[in-house]
């Protein structure tokens, strides 16, 4: 481009350039005729008179880096173009972070395909996006399978919500909370969906609350997905639930599927083979010793 014309920008992605110091239009330069394979570059306009080219496949060049800390790490990445993740561990008590698992996750916590944890009801069908509970052994009251969940914290405010429909005239309920491996119950408060009567027809359940504490060590966290609630059913009832989601925060989203990956972290603390997804990503390991350090892409 010669020293004669001048770059305005108009909006993102799009470029108009005049004669300098005049209004008649030159030409127009779109992202297409600079992110070529030839050239191996992309262009990111981000205001007025200022363009940002990266290479392509890379983000450095789109936002702004900042960092996070912590047992648990929620965040929102800008970045549209998946990136390597910039992950290390740190501790006052781990020095061999050899075979830690760093699992990053998406907005969606809820593990249809997780298995059960514990609970006296069993997990009969999964597909993409429905899970059905059944409780086989015995007819009772309050009976439920327990999924383990990952990726939050104590005093985090969450939302699930999803579809239920239930066999006979049996009720549906979620409730997310501490389940006590040593005496297979509930341990202390918990999160609970109200409890839906839905007999072949999918009815809507939500509910937004605080996790709470954790009540002693021998509990973990998780969903407790109800074959029984509210009342004594035969032997074979079941409830099926679809499109659960749970969510860090007090509003529903558009439901998204359960996304995981995992990582074993480097003897040093480092660790490589994640990566990126936007624009909610969460960050757990399963050890509680470590501390989680992450640089990631920011307005």
């Amino acid at each position: 481009m010669s020293v004669s014309e001048k770059l305005v920008l108009i909006a993102e992605n799009e470029i108009k350039v005049f004669e300098a110091g005049k209004k008649s239009k030159i030409k127009d330069i779109t992202p297409a005729e600079i992110n070529t394979a030839a050239f191996d570059f992309k262009i990111r306009t981000i205001a007025e008179n200022t363009i940002k080219v990266f290479k392509a496949g890379q983000a450095a060049a789109e936002t702004q880096k900042a960092t996070a800390s912590g047992k648990v790490i929620h965040v929102n990445d800008v970045s549209s173009a998946e990136h390597n993740l910039n992950v290390s561990l740190t501790s006052d008590v781990v020095s061999d972070f050899s075979r830690i698992k760093v699992s990053r996750f998406g907005k969606n916590l809820f593990n249809i395909n997780g298995g059960k944890s514990g609970g006296q009801s069993d997990i009969m069908n999964v597909t993409e996006n429905e899970i059905t509970v059944a409780q086989n052994l015995v007819a009772g009251t309050y009976r439920f399978a327990t999924i383990s969940l990952y990726g939050l914290n104590a005093g985090d405010t969450v939302t699930v919500s999803g579809w239920a429909k239930c066999s006979s005239n049996n009720k549906a309920n979620l409730r997310i909370g501490w389940y006590d491996k040593s005496t297979n119950q509930l341990a202390g408060s918990f999160i609970n969906t109200p409890e839906v009567l839905s007999n072949e027809e999918y009815s809507y359940i939500e509910k937004t609350g605080i996790i709470p504490e954790k009540p002693n060590d021998n509990c973990i966290l998780v969903i407790f997905v109800y074959a029984i609630a509210d009342g004594t059913a035969e032997k074979g009832c079941s409830v099926t639930y679809k499109d659960i989601q749970l969510e860090v925060g007090n509003s529903v989203t558009e439901y998204e599927s359960f996304k995981q990956q995992t990582a074993i972290s480097n003897a040093d603390g480092t660790v490589e083979g994640l990566t990126s997804i936007s624009p909610i990503m969460i960050l757990a390991t399963d050890n509680e010793d470590v501390t989680i350090n992450l640089k990631y892409f920011k307005d």
